[in-house]
Parts: C-alpha cells; sequence; structure tokens
C-alpha cells in the first residue's frame, strides 16, 4: 500500500483546447499536476505492475464552519480524481488499465489538501 499526499488545491481536470497550433491542456491544469507529480516523485516509490485498487480524498478550504458536511458543488469529484490519477500515471502504475477499483470523496476543512492511497488489488 502507498499513501500520497499535498496540501495544496487540486483542480479540476480541464478540456483540451485549440489553439493557433493545434490543441493544448490550460496552464492551471498542466501546473497542478506538476505538483503532484513532484510529491510522487519525492516519495522515491516503485512503480506497480498489478491490479489496483484507489482511494482519492480531496479536502478544500473554509473558513467557517459550514452547514453542509461535505461540499456538493463545483467542482466535479470525477475531475479532481481525473486530475491526481492522469499526474500519477507512469510514475506509480504503469497504465490506467490497471485501476480496478475506484473510491473518492471531497470534505470541508481548515486547508487544502488531497490524499491518494494506492494497493494492490
Amino acid at each position: 500500500m502507498i499513501t500520497l499526499s499535498g496540501n495544496f488545491q487540486v483542480v479540476p481536470k480541464q478540456r483540451a483546447r485549440m489553439g493557433r497550433n493545434g490543441f493544448y491542456t490550460p496552464s492551471r491544469t498542466v501546473e497542478c499536476e506538476q505538483s503532484i507529480q513532484r510529491v510522487i516523485m519525492s516519495a522515491n516509490i516503485e512503480k506497480i505492475a498489478k491490479p489496483l485498487a484507489i482511494t482519492v480524498d480531496v479536502t478544500f478550504f473554509i473558513k467557517k464552519k459550514h452547514p453542509r458536511k461535505v461540499p456538493s458543488v463545483r467542482p466535479d469529484l470525477d475531475n479532481l480524481v481525473k486530475t491526481i490519477l492522469d499526474a500519477s500515471n507512469k510514475l506509480v502504475w504503469d497504465d490506467d488499465s490497471q485501476i480496478v477499483k475506484i473510491s473518492a470523496m471531497k470534505t470541508y476543512a481548515d486547508f487544502w489538501g488531497w490524499e491518494m492511497t494506492v494497493t494492490s488489488f
């Protein structure tokens, strides 16, 4: 089992855009993926070659107590998870097809952050 985490805001994966020179990924997405990749590389882990179960928790900063216990607002959870998984591809596992189970949740706290747990299935 591998657990990776970062104390920064995860941005949702944005669609590729059309520019003058073809398609490109928006800079906010690229910067977030690079931050996640730095966390992964600093953990100095070996790639896993087995089927995987992934658990992702994304934490949203909020100053005061919020009436909702979990944020059911934008950004969409699937796009947040996609950013983390795309950044992890080729660093934690060889191919996305190895992922056979995903569990994800977004929560409120007094900090920004994310945590991903990878378990061999």
